[in-house]
């Protein structure tokens, strides 16, 4: 729960002066009470901070939405824009890698899908 309200609240500052419409929805009530420790939730919140900063710096998107979801065994978060996507040069520099690397200490599984935009799908199991 805690994890979900941060990602919200960061999220709120970081566009409230920007033209891009922002949604975050979340569906965590099968685990709104598990505890992320310390490593968990810096690692995760970073690879939102990347996907949202990519999305504001270079995406050229006019709307970004962040899905957050939890089940007993894990927790799933999307963050999809409607902007240009990665094309062949992509502009993410070292942002993909980074998040395959946090994503990949916390044993969980990131796919980034270039279709009407950018998404980023991130699954991590919860220990």
């Amino acid at each position: 729960q805690n994890f979900t309200e941060y990602v919200k609240h960061y999220t709120e500052k970081l566009f409230e002066v920007s033209p891009i419409s922002i949604s975050v929805n979340d569906d965590i009530a099968a685990a709104s009470h598990q505890i992320l420790n310390g490593y968990f939730r810096k690692n995760l919140f970073f690879c939102v901070k990347e996907a949202l900063n990519n999305a504001i710096k270079h995406s050229g998107a006019t709307a970004i939405v962040i899905k957050i979801a939890a089940d007993k065994s894990g927790l799933q978060v999307s963050i999809s824009d409607n902007g240009n996507g990665t094309g062949t040069e992509s502009p993410f520099g070292n942002g993909i890698s980074n998040i395959r690397k946090r994503v990949k200490s916390l044993d969980g599984n990131v796919l980034f899908e270039n279709a009407n935009g950018l998404s980023v799908k991130i699954r991590v199991p919860f220990h």
